[in-house]
């Protein structure tokens, strides 16, 4: 079991870490003011996660898209009250062909990359990860990439002390990298991310890197955080004489 201080080492570092040694299982966390959540991964992608704080329900999420009618989650709602809420009310949307399998698969994964970002903003707390601890009866075929999860995790990260345990000084350097080959992997960046890797050289140190892109250091430590995490630069000294050469 691996547990540890959220206040020592942001959501961040956590999946990195589970995701690197490619973990199956469910990391539980708790914030100081006792929201508790848990994220299940397989082979360390994120398949699902939960929160104990009020999110909008996917019914009225499917009607405000359209893709329903109140009507139909009314009748939805009454058939998973008479199964003592057993039953998952996208499933039975699904089953009654109210809505189609991309439908579902569209409106789950969108809420279950809300529940995951949010876990980067939180501070202080705790987290335990589970090994082969699965998600009963939550597999609906969703694989998120934990790589496009740091890096759009990482720019809501608040934990200042966690950033600066990670650049503890402006005179490090980063090296780009060649992103791992894998056709079925797309890695997703942003301007911002953009901005930043074109100004990674190898010889640029982090006090250039605020200079060159104007960033602020809050914002830019972010941004190499989420590069470093997602596997596409490296500090100098991690990088082999191979490498190099």
């Amino acid at each position: 079991m691996l547990e540890g201080s959220l206040s020592e080492f942001n959501f961040g570092e956590v999946l990195k870490l589970i995701a690197a040694q490619r973990k199956t299982g469910a990391i539980k966390l708790r914030d100081a003011n006792g929201r508790e959540g848990v994220v299940y991964v397989r082979d360390g992608n994120v398949y699902f996660a939960e929160g104990s704080w009020k999110r909008k329900p996917i019914g009225q999420r499917l009607v405000e898209a359209g893709k329903v009618t109140q009507e139909q989650v009314k009748e939805a709602l009454d058939i998973q009250n008479k199964s003592g809420r057993t039953m998952r009310l996208g499933m039975i949307l699904l089953d009654k062909g109210y809505i189609s399998p991309q439908d579902l698969v569209s409106f789950v994964q969108e809420q279950i990359l809300e529940t995951v970002l949010e876990f980067f903003t939180w501070k202080d707390g705790t987290f335990t990860f589970i090994a082969d601890k699965v998600a009963a009866n939550e597999d609906i075929g969703i694989k998120m990439s934990f790589e496009n999860l740091l890096l759009q995790g990482a720019e809501r990260l608040e934990n200042w002390k966690s950033l600066k345990k990670f650049i503890p000084d402006t005179s490090i350097v980063f090296v780009a990298v060649d992103a791992p080959a894998d056709e079925n992997k797309v890695i997703v960046l942003r301007p911002k991310e953009l901005k930043v890797l074109r100004y990674i050289d190898g010889k640029r140190n982090v006090a250039d890197l605020v200079k060159s892109t104007g960033m602020g250091e809050f914002e830019l430590y972010r941004i190499l955080f989420g590069l470093h995490a997602a596997g596409l630069i490296r500090k100098s000294e991690e990088v082999s004489d191979t490498e190099k050469t």
